[in-house]
């Protein structure tokens, strides 16, 4: 049985009259619901009676006879596309009620004739279609015709809309199609029928449980039949229904309104006890050369054929993103060895045109943890079977190969360089007894026969406990002179809590003298640097930046809330001063535990930043799930709020590592991957990773948007930056006039315009260019310029009040730097609500933000200016 909610309802109450009927024209809207699918075996039967006995009657004759014409392999791909487009079948489970299943995220589809209801382990969330409006008139669907089923296709057909629902590899979509409708706005009304928490993000409806995102309702485009992108936006009247608005006056119909139902689209657990599946996670290179990246990783307590040998695991990526299980797997080979503990790919050490794999095996002996560094070269069959090039400690203890990091390309050769850290390494040739821990690090320079045996640079700490090389990330170029950097770091007990150290590339490489060193202060136990990674240029400066982790930081006396650093590369290298700090604000919640460069993921033009908080807990629930975020770049740097973020679906479940993972599915987006190496699902702590694959970036329209001075021929606008934007345009309209706005193409937050009319209004908004689009228009500011009079020759101005109507403040420009000003403000019954008195010699313009505890309507402001009274009737409105 089905919940009495899903069955089908009555129409929407629409009035056909209204109609406009043209031939050809149609209104489609598109929301898709994307999901990574796992074969559902126990389904398998079921499937079976959905298969097509064409698709396997071809004899063996028939069979040869393709191959020697070479078809063989595109009919197989036929025969797999078949099958794979069956696994999502649609079930009928009575009168026009269907099921569809998604096993691999434990998701359940109820399609009917009012809408559909997905379901998780324990939530359930439902979308039915209320009405399409188009303009303020009522687009009638008219009665249900037919339901049509083809496998994974079902259609609901009534007289005069369509609603479609396609089920594939890629998840549900589902298609409204109105084929006569008014040209106008459209509006498409739907009910929010769910327990969850429900708001809108980012142009996005969220649905939370326990304040954790469980399901999202997200990137919704529109465009018409010329392929123009058109303005649109979700809104929720209230926290029950859902309105997709779409400015649609000057489109072409038919239009395609496609917002998209969006979680994770690649999931994979370790399916091994205690194997720490995700400790490490690598990307952004393509091992094979077929031109779509590849990721690895690493699980160093996997137990295979030893006890907790460790192992490391290679997906290829494709054009369906990443398989569900791993082509390439190699194991440690030796009990606790500690195999995948640290990796990088994102280098090509012999020039051959195919990424390398850079590996760590941190406890490999003998002698005892000495630890071991691994390569395996890329090629066009994958990754080689066994390392091309190894090098060890020959030091017990030393846990060589716990931070590896392909270094990029340090002397300007062409070839990518490595340095491998053994952050335990003693100093006793030095310091004798004193040297423990004192740490040490290699940079091996790349050729055209692979690394050198021999390394171009090694450093020794002389610190006790120094831990020099503990992590470790190339630095790409600081400093602008052409060359790669690289970034060192060691955690420091006894004179603080951590340090990082910057070695600027050239022609030989890099030296053994640091050219950047920060410490991060005498607080021992923050664990400064432990974390650390090139940042990419966040501020769009042309110099690379450095973001620094402190995920044991008492932020704010909290006790290892955890801190991160950012400085900003220059002329000279890396800035001393740090440009930008984030702080956690939850009892351990060891924020900033794994930090690192995500490239520019929403293609604005500034690099962002992945950040994870290891222990963060949900308001409203008391597990450790964790958190990974995403900081997008800005002029000024980063955002201080994250612009998107994963919280773990159970404890631990996210929070470990996260990466780019390159563009894994080749549809010219970064992709994503991160993890939670202490995830339980079947197994205790198996670990899990998740893969995010990118979609262009939507970004909220403007805020506060104010004219900050208006003359009578000149107006100052500046509104707040726009994270994720490339342009502006900044649209002004003479109030009472037919003609288009005057719009305005903008690189920065803030203009003035000149030539505007004396005694005119004007309607003015602002929009954002992000990289799928125009957002919607901030809100409208009304502005009046005032008259341009003279007085003995000479031009004088008069008061002027902005924006009219007012929200929470209002700007006065008296017109004049001399003398004294008094406002006083009344209500239409006469009382006096505000009383202010200026110094006009300071500033002749004066914003009063007491306006924000006025309540809305309409008031009189009384402006006296050296004795001359002038009132303005003014309107306030929210």
């Amino acid at each position: 049985m089905y919940p009495e909610s899903i069955k089908p309802a009555k129409k929407p109450v629409m009035n056909r009259r209204n109609l406009l009927i043209a031939c050809g024209t149609a209104l489609t809207l598109a929301a898709a619901v994307f999901f990574t699918m796992k074969p559902d075996h126990s389904e398998s039967a079921a499937a079976a009676d959905y298969f097509d006995p064409s698709y396997s009657a071809v004899s063996w004759a028939q069979q040869a006879q393709l191959e020697r014409s070479g078809l063989a392999q595109s009919w197989m791909d036929a025969v797999k596309a078949e099958i794979n487009r069956r696994d999502y079948a649609f079930r009928q489970e009575g009168s026009d009620l269907y099921t569809a299943s998604h096993a691999a995220q434990g998701l359940t589809f109820h399609i009917s004739e009012s809408g559909f209801l997905v379901s998780g382990a324990d939530w359930d969330a439902e979308l039915n279609l209320d009405a399409v409006y188009a303009g303020s008139l009522p687009v009638d669907a008219g009665d249900l015709i037919a339901v049509d089923l083809d496998l994974n296709k079902l259609v609901y057909h009534y007289e005069v809309m369509d609603v479609e629902y396609i089920n594939d590899a890629k998840g549900m979509r589902q298609n409204f199609i109105v084929k006569d409708a008014e040209r106008g706005d459209i509006r498409v009304e739907q009910q929010i029928l769910t327990e969850l928490e429900t708001a809108i993000e980012n142009n996005s409806l969220v649905l939370k449980q326990n304040g954790r995102n469980v399901y999202t309702y997200t990137d919704m485009k529109v465009w018409d039949n010329d392929g123009r992108i058109l303005t649109a936006s979700m809104h929720m009247p209230d926290s029950k229904q859902l309105a997709l608005a779409v400015d649609a006056s000057a489109a072409t119909f038919p239009l395609t309104i496609d917002p998209v139902s969006r979680t994770y689209d690649w999931k994979v657990e370790g399916d091994n006890l205690n194997a720490g599946f995700g400790f490490w996670v690598a990307g952004n290179g393509d091992i094979n050369g077929d031109g779509y990246d590849d990721v690895v990783i690493g699980a160093p307590e996997y137990t295979n054929t030893f006890a907790m040998e460790g192992a490391f695991f290679v997906y290829y990526g494709g054009p369906d993103g990443l398989p569900l299980t791993p082509d390439f797997v190699y194991y440690g080979g030796q009990e606790e060895s500690g195999m995948g503990k640290c990796i990088s790919i994102e280098g090509d050490v012999n020039g051959d045109g195919y990424s390398d794999v850079l590996v760590g095996q941190h406890q490999y002996s003998p002698p005892s943890d000495q630890g071991r560094a691994l390569l395996f070269y890329g090629g066009p069959s994958g990754i080689s079977s066994t390392p091309g090039w190894t090098f060890t400690a020959g030091r017990k203890k030393a846990k060589l190969g716990e931070a590896v990091t392909m270094a990029g390309d340090l002397n300007g050769d062409g070839y990518t360089d490595v340095c491998i850290g053994a952050h335990a390494w003693d100093n006793d040739e030095e310091m004798g007894d004193l040297g423990n821990k004192a740490g040490k690090f290699w940079v091996f320079h790349g050729g055209p026969s692979g690394l050198s045996t021999v390394p171009a640079m090694e450093c020794v700490a002389d610190v006790t406990d120094a831990n020099l090389g503990v992590s470790m990330d190339r630095a790409g170029d600081v400093n602008g002179d052409g060359y790669d950097d690289l970034h060192v770091g060691g955690y420091i007990f006894l004179v603080g809590d951590g340090m990082i150290c910057t070695f600027h590339g050239g022609p030989g490489g890099a030296d053994g003298t640091p050219d950047f060193m920060a410490v991060g202060g005498a607080h021992d136990t923050s664990f400064y640097a432990v974390n650390l990674s090139a940042a990419g240029d966040v501020n769009g400066d042309g110099y690379d930046d450095v973001v620094i982790g402190a995920p044991r930081f008492d932020a704010g006396g909290t006790y290892q809330a955890g801190k991160l650093h950012l400085h900003l590369g220059g002329p000279s290298g890396l800035d001393t001063t740090i440009a930008w700090i984030v702080q956690g604000t939850q009892y351990d919640e060891r924020f900033a535990f794994n930090v690192n460069d995500a490239h520019d993921l929403n293609a604005d033009g500034y690099d962002d930043v992945l950040v994870t908080s290891k222990y963060f807990i949900p308001e409203g629930s008391t597990d450790s799930v964790g958190k990974t975020m995403i900081y997008l770049g800005g002029p000024n740097g980063p955002s201080l709020e994250p612009n998107w973020e994963f919280v773990g679906e159970s404890t631990n479940g996210a929070g470990q590592n996260a990466c780019l993972a390159g563009d894994v599915n080749g549809d010219g987006q970064e992709d994503i991957i991160l993890s939670g190496s202490a995830y339980s699902g079947d197994l205790y702590h198996e670990g899990v990773v998740y893969g995010f694959y990118g979609l262009p970036y939507k970004c909220d329209p403007p805020v506060d948007f104010v004219v900050s001075g208006v003359s009578p021929t000149t107006a100052t606008f500046e509104w707040r930056w726009v994270f994720g934007s490339t342009t502006y345009k900044l649209f002004i309209k003479e109030l009472g006039s037919t003609g288009a706005p005057v719009s305005l193409n903008l690189n920065g937050n803030d203009i003035t315009v000149t030539g505007l009319k004396p005694a005119t209004k004007y309607q003015c908004y602002v929009k954002a260019r992000c990289e799928d689009g125009y957002t919607n228009r901030s809100e409208n500011i009304i502005i009046s310029t005032p008259p341009m009079r003279t007085e003995n020759n000479v031009i004088v101005e008069d008061p002027t009040i902005y924006p009219n109507p007012v929200r929470d403040r209002m700007n006065i420009d008296f017109g004049t730097n001399e003398g004294s000003a008094t406002v006083l403000v009344y209500d239409m019954s006469g009382t006096l609500m505000i009383e202010k008195h200026y110094d006009l010699s300071q500033s002749r313009t004066v914003e009063l933000t007491d306006m924000n505890a006025v309540p809305d309507g309409v008031y009189l402001v009384t402006l006296d200016i050296n004795n001359v009274r002038t009132t303005k009737k003014i309107t306030k409105t929210n």
